[in-house]
């Protein structure tokens, strides 16, 4: 049976990847280049817009998700060893993710860059998927603890559909921003580029009270498990 406290646990991790700020800290550097391509929209229909808004969202979930994909099928590779020691581990990657919140609230956090070309070509089209692996690793670098949750939690459902759910989850939460990030870079690059310069400062804070909360919730989560 799904559980929809996990269920929406995992919707927010997937969330919270997209904002991680190893990973958030590449879409002012992507954004310039994407802008520099000269996207007029004068030049352009609406529909024309739309349709390479969802294409490119598309490629780069697709990057995003192959990242996911390899360390999804490394963490079931050692599944047996996982679920022997799943509730301890769950324990441990609590006090991390609050230990790594904490640095987070100080400013203290891993960062990557991304140079995309300039050149207007389907070059553009390969550098979406190449951002988005790029930005499925700084968001794993940054919180793969939490994936791991998300992860060993679908190992413990003991049932394909169930555990599927929570993958699912955690995908929907991410790439839905991510989509919203393409639809705004098209239609209103302006907004957007002077949203995030305005943002960033306090992603780190931010983000890093979230995955406190979530570190604590883990603790609690499984440490009640050891209890009983």
């Amino acid at each position: 049976m799904i559980d929809s406290v996990l269920l929406g646990f995992s919707f927010v991790q997937g969330v919270l990847a997209f904002f991680a700020p190893c990973a958030v800290a590449l879409l002012p550097g992507y954004l310039s280049a994407f802008v520099a391509r000269n996207l007029d929209k004068g030049e352009q229909t609406k529909g024309r817009l739309l349709k390479r808004a969802l294409l490119l969202s598309f490629l780069t979930i697709l990057g995003i998700a192959s990242v996911y994909g390899i360390a999804s099928f490394a963490i079931m590779l050692f599944a047996s060893v996982v679920k022997k020691v799943i509730v301890y581990l769950g324990v441990i990657l609590g006090v991390v993710i609050v230990v790594l919140g904490l640095f987070m609230i100080k400013g203290k956090a891993l960062s990557f860059s991304f140079h995309g070309s300039r050149t207007k070509s389907k070059n553009l089209l390969i550098e979406s998927y190449l951002f988005g692996v790029s930005y499925g690793i700084g968001s794993l670098a940054c919180l793969f603890p939490l994936f791991l949750v998300v992860a060993t939690s679908a190992l413990q459902s003991g049932s394909f559909v169930v555990g599927l759910s929570y993958f699912v989850s955690y995908a929907v939460g991410m790439s839905m921003f991510m989509l919203v990030f393409y639809l705004l870079a098209v239609f209103a690059k302006d907004f957007l580029r002077s949203s995030v310069s305005k943002v960033m400062p306090y992603l780190n804070r931010v983000g890093g009270v979230i995955v406190v909360l979530a570190g604590l919730y883990i603790i609690w989560y499984q440490g009640r498990v050891l209890i009983l």
